[in-house]
């Protein structure tokens, strides 16, 4: 895996930490890059590249956290009696990361 791809990976996962902060009532079992293109340039501003890709993971029916989850009920479970979710992703990242910090903004933006 390339830095970039290992940097995404890690851009990814905690902001999927950071929508699953308090209990735990999910889990990202899997995190897939798809790739990568040029975002827009803004005269300016930094370059930033866009990454896209997809996680998937379980979460438990049972706990009282997931009954939120309109009918959860009747989804089918696995043979470990948990849900199967996945869910798409797209992350803005400067192109050079000498200046960049480390912060991440996590912005949920509905279909």
């Amino acid at each position: 895996m390339t830095k970039h791809l290992r940097t995404a990976a890690v851009c990814s996962t905690a902001a999927l930490a950071l929508a699953q902060a308090g209990s735990v009532a999910a889990k990202v079992e899997r995190i897939v890059i798809d790739g990568t293109t040029a975002a827009p340039k803004v005269e300016g501003a930094p370059e930033y590249e866009i990454v896209s890709g997809h996680f998937e993971g379980t979460l438990d029916p049972q706990l009282p956290a997931n009954t939120v989850i309109t009918d959860i009920a009747q989804v089918p479970r696995n043979a470990q009696g948990l849900v199967e979710y996945s869910a798409t992703f797209r992350l803005a990242r400067p192109v050079d990361t000498t200046n960049a910090d480390s912060e991440v903004i996590a912005r949920t933006i509905p279909i």
